[in-house]
């Protein structure tokens, strides 16, 4: 009753609920008080929203295993009423599923934490925190399955209160307590919950058949059992971790209490843009892969940027395009072969019977289309008009000369002979 009087105003837990900036707070509020006569007897009372099934009512209709999600929403909540409880100096003492109720109304808390009967204050007068120090008139308080190491000793402190919840979590979560088969002697259950706290992890292996549901229970553990006496709890980072779980667990942390049907996290996506008509870009022709290897020179290698496609290829018998020499190509013309030829031969003295000394094979070992065509035509000429010479026959076939050629040689010769005759006259008249 003192209690209720002095934590369970209505305006306490609103202005609390500002500062934190909670939505919902499960710390019940009262109406009213006073006290009535009852059969000589007089009697005092309390008025008290109405509130929904206990959670070990929920824990049971759910073959006594919670969702992940569940748990770590619930202890969530509980942690939030125990941070207010705390602050106003008081520790709960009594926490499991039956002193936890679900809300009904729509502006309800999702759970709230009740029976407050055990509830002591764990504050001097003067602000400071008790000492610890055992006090066998309070040892072992509370619910045994649930209640801390420092319930069985006597001691008030606020570390009780999380140490009292892990247990629950535990329960919540489908695991089973070391010490549910020895209730009846508290002392072993003391020693179990001793040993329990020194190896975490061992404790946790046999409170589960399977490996824990969750990482965060063996941290949040780790955290209470390097709490001091007196250490103020980090409320926020414990909350964190129990949203990382949930999170860790593939759901979202929404703060609504679920018991079925849970809200999974979604991973954020970027938003796409629509492709507008003004915004798009002409699309680029992929080059088309051809995947055998290519012969150089061909004319279906036009792509010449893809170097490597061709850049180990050995040499073949074509001509490739760097070798292709035109000056070569050029030379072959029969207009140039005789320019040439002239150029070469200006000091040879040439006789009648051979107008060209010199051999031939520049351009008859590898003529042109053209020059092979002329070659024909003029061996057809010489088979079929032996008889009869004209002035486009020609002196030797053979040496790949058409009549015009042979006539402009001749006559070039000719001209060479009187020049050279006269001059050798003015040379004998002279002398």
């Amino acid at each position: 009753m003192n209690f209720y009087l002095r934590v369970g105003q209505e305006a306490l837990i609103n202005e609390w609920k500002t500062r934190k900036k909670l939505h919902s707070l499960g710390m019940p509020h009262f109406y009213s008080f006073g006290s009535h006569i009852h059969r000589g007897t007089r009697m005092r009372f309390i008025v008290l929203p109405r509130y929904g099934e206990s959670i070990e009512k929920m824990f049971v209709k759910h073959s006594y295993k919670f969702h992940v999600k569940t748990a770590l929403t619930l202890a969530t909540h509980i942690l939030n009423v125990l941070e207010y409880v705390h602050s106003q100096g008081y520790v709960h003492l009594d926490l499991k599923g039956h002193n936890m109720v679900l809300g009904l109304q729509p502006d309800h808390a999702p759970v709230y934490l009740v029976d407050f009967g055990l509830a002591t204050k764990y504050l001097n007068q003067d602000g400071t925190h008790k000492e610890e120090s055992p006090d066998g008139r309070k040892a072992e308080a509370g619910t045994m399955l649930f209640s801390s190491r420092d319930a069985h000793k006597g001691v008030i402190t606020r570390r009780s209160d999380l140490e009292s919840l892990a247990y629950n979590i535990v329960t919540w979560l489908g695991g089973r307590l070391p010490w549910e088969d020895c209730l009846s002697n508290p002392e072993q259950v003391a020693e179990r919950k001793e040993k329990a706290i020194s190896n975490i992890k061992v404790f946790l292996n046999e409170s589960f058949a399977q490996k824990p549901p969750s990482s965060v229970l063996g941290e949040y553990l780790t955290y209470v059992s390097r709490m001091g006496h007196d250490t103020e709890p980090k409320y926020d980072c414990l909350r964190r971790l129990f949203s990382h779980g949930i999170r860790e667990a593939g759901f979202l942390d929404d703060s609504k209490l679920t018991f079925d049907n849970h809200a999974k996290l979604i991973k954020k996506t970027g938003i796409k843009r629509k492709a507008e008509s003004e915004n798009l870009l002409g699309l680029k022709k992929k080059k088309a892969f051809i995947p055998v290897i290519r012969n150089p020179c061909s004319n279906h290698n036009y792509n010449f940027s893809d170097v490597r496609l061709t850049r180990n290829l050995d040499k073949g018998p074509k001509l490739r395009s760097k070798e292709f020499n035109w000056a070569r190509i050029l030379a072959m013309h029969p207009d140039k072969i005789i320019k040439k030829d002239r150029i070469n031969n200006n000091d040879i003295h040439y006789s009648i019977s051979k107008p060209i000394v010199t051999s031939n094979k520049t351009y008859t070992s590898n003529p042109t289309p053209a020059m092979i065509k002329v070659m024909e035509m003029s061996k057809r000429r010489s088979s079929t008009h032996t008889s009869k010479r004209s002035r486009t026959d020609s002196t030797s076939a053979s040496n790949g000369l058409t009549p015009a050629m042979e006539e402009v040689l001749a006559n070039r010769m000719v001209s060479t002979r009187v020049l050279r005759s006269h001059s050798r006259r003015q040379q004998q008249y002279s002398k």
